[in-house]
This record gives C-alpha cells, sequence and structure tokens, in this order.
C-alpha cells in the first residue's frame, strides 16, 4: 500500500470517527481526501456526502475558490442521488458563484452537467436540452477523455425521450457513441450502443410490421457484448 493510499485510509477514518474533522485536516491530508472522492465511485453518496461537506469548511478557511466550486459541484451530484433535489440546486448554484476566471474550465463543465442531471430528476426536459446545447456549443474540442462530454449527450437524449422524441433522441445518442469512441471512453461507446438498441426495441413495440426495428436492436446490442469482451 503506498503512501497517499494511507493518508487517504487515515483521513477517511478521521472523518467517519472524530467531531470537528475540518480542523483537524492539513493540506496534504485535504488533498488525498480531495482526490479520494474524485476516485472512489463505490463509496455510497451518504458518505461522500460528509466528506464533501467537511472539505468544503477546510476549503473556506484556505480561500480555494476553485476547490469550493468543486466540490459543490459533488455535492450536486450527491443530493441528486440522494433525492435532495432543492439541495442539489442550491449546491449548484453555490458552485457558480465559487467559480471563477483562473479554474479549470472543466470544473465550470463538472458544474453544469451535474446540474443537469439535477433539472432531468425534476421533469425540466426543455431546461436539459438548452443547457446540454449551450454548454457543448463552448466546449473546447482539447479537452479529451473527460466524462462530462459524454454525460451532456447522455442527459440530453435521455430528455429527448421524456419529451417522446425518439427519433431525436437516437441522433444524440450516436453522437454520444462516436464522442465516447473518439476519446476511447469503451465503457461509454457500450451504454451508447445498449441505449441505442434500447431506442429500437421501443420503435418495434410502436409498429411491429418493421422488422428491421429488431435486427438493429440486435446488432447494436452485439456491439455492445463486442466491447465488453474486449474490456474483460
Amino acid at each position: 500500500m503506498n503512501r497517499n493510499r494511507i493518508v487517504v485510509l487515515l483521513a477517511l477514518s478521521m472523518a467517519i470517527s472524530l467531531n470537528g474533522f475540518a480542523q483537524k485536516l492539513d493540506k496534504t491530508a485535504a488533498d488525498s481526501l480531495y482526490d479520494y472522492l474524485i476516485h472512489s465511485p463505490s463509496v455510497d453518496p451518504q458518505t461522500k456526502l460528509k466528506l464533501a461537506k467537511d472539505l468544503e469548511v477546510f476549503s473556506r478557511s484556505t480561500k480555494d475558490s476553485c476547490r469550493l466550486a468543486q466540490l459543490n459541484g459533488m455535492k450536486t451530484n450527491y443530493y441528486d442521488v440522494l433525492g435532495h433535489l432543492d439541495s442539489s440546486i442550491a449546491s449548484g448554484q453555490l458552485a457558480l458563484e465559487y467559480y471563477k476566471l483562473g479554474c479549470d474550465s472543466l470544473i465550470l463543465m463538472f458544474i453544469n452537467v451535474n446540474l443537469t442531471s439535477t433539472y432531468l430528476s425534476l421533469g425540466e426536459n426543455d431546461r436539459v436540452i438548452e443547457m446540454v446545447d449551450r454548454n457543448l456549443a463552448l466546449w473546447n474540442d482539447k479537452w479529451t477523455n473527460t466524462k462530462s462530454k459524454n454525460s451532456f449527450y447522455t442527459n440530453k437524449a435521455i430528455a429527448q425521450v421524456y419529451k417522446g422524441d425518439f427519433e431525436v433522441a437516437m441522433t444524440t445518442f450516436k453522437e454520444l457513441r462516436a464522442n465516447a469512441h473518439k476519446e476511447g471512453n469503451w465503457v461509454g461507446e457500450m451504454d451508447a450502443y445498449n441505449n441505442i438498441s434500447a431506442l429500437f426495441g421501443m420503435f418495434y413495440s410502436r409498429n411491429q410490421e418493421i422488422k428491421s426495428y429488431l435486427d438493429s436492436a440486435e446488432f447494436y446490442v452485439k456491439e455492445s457484448l463486442h466491447i465488453g469482451k474486449r474490456l474483460g
């Protein structure tokens, strides 16, 4: 076990067992715990929310506006997953207030993609589509290997499905597949294939005379399975 991992585990232990955790952090432990939050998706959102709040207190003490923007972007997601949608929106708005010139532009994209997820949970489909289009128009093609762009496409496509715009959603899912392939995001590409297959299944359920819909659904499932086999 490397030193950074030990620091992370010690920090996590402190977070769970001690009161006044934020006051006990130093920069090294805070940075390690921040990295842990970003790269440990299997941790439950309630625990992540607690840690993000503690790190937020520490980051306010160091006046790290960019870190505060990122942490509140995280809280936007955690609250959404937990079903606390008002708190999710409030965290997203606070994240945008903390974001300033000089912060990594991808932090802004991260905040906005999490806000679109919350608006999707609220059923504000037109708002989701408008936000996604606005952010994708600002996207710098030099930003590669990021989850945010794929998430924008996904949220837009889901909003279109909710609106009943299935053909338009198909186009968006195909854009997602192309972007994921370009970035070498095999999991994203596999998810896109599965969603495209599901849409063809929906097309068939609406018009069972067109058997080619079933053929297409089967084709895209097989494409997804091929990627899954490559991933092991």
